[in-house]
């Protein structure tokens, strides 16, 4: 086993520097192409993700508890803003 270990390693050692020497040194296809195609879909995905955070800030039950109610969310125009916060963020109907 000694033998077969040291030859798959032997023949690896000079089969891995040819090809690191030889054949992996040129990159064919890496040009300027590549940025710059990354560069336009990159303009796609940052309109994507400005109508997604339009959409989680409009939507006000999206990250809300399933406890609350819509009373809990929207405060009557007679109501105190300090009394509505107490309110709105205790689980606890009062």
């Amino acid at each position: 086993m000694y033998l077969l270990g040291f030859l798959f390693f032997a023949i690896g050692y000079w089969i891995y520097k040819y090809l690191f020497i030889d054949f992996h040194r040129k990159s064919w296809n890496f040009s300027e192409e590549i940025p710059f195609y990354a560069l336009s879909i990159m303009k796609f995905g940052l309109l994507v993700h400005l109508a997604m955070i339009c959409f989680m800030y409009t939507n006000k039950r999206l990250l809300s508890p399933s406890l609350y109610t819509p009373v809990d969310f929207f405060r009557p125009r007679a109501e105190s803003p300090n009394i509505f916060f107490k309110r709105r963020y205790d689980s606890v109907a009062a």
